[in-house]
């Protein structure tokens, strides 16, 4: 399989017990073509505390509590793309 981009012609042998029995080309070339990276872009953070109400990051998060966070992204490539979130919680309780 070639691994430089370009067009190229395919090729089809058909075997039977090891013997050669028919050679075609396709009608249809081959063309490989580079990969696009994948790219996305995060569109919303929130947070909720009991999963039906949903609060933007930008309120303040309570501090007696768990809270659910939610991570809306979208996929502008032509592939799977991952983030990776960092997350830092301060406190004053102590």
């Amino acid at each position: 399989m070639p691994t430089e981009e370009g067009s190229y012609h395919v090729y089809i042998d058909i075997l039977a017990e090891g013997l050669l029995i028919g050679a075609y080309q396709a009608i249809e070339d081959v063309v490989i073509a580079p990969l696009a990276p994948p790219s996305g872009e995060i569109l919303e953070v929130s947070w909720s505390e009991d999963g039906i109400t949903w609060h933007p990051i930008t309120e303040p998060l309570p501090a007696y509590t768990y809270v659910t966070h939610r991570f809306r992204v979208k996929n502008t490539g032509a592939s799977r793309a991952a983030f990776r979130i960092g997350w830092t919680y301060y406190s004053d309780f102590m």
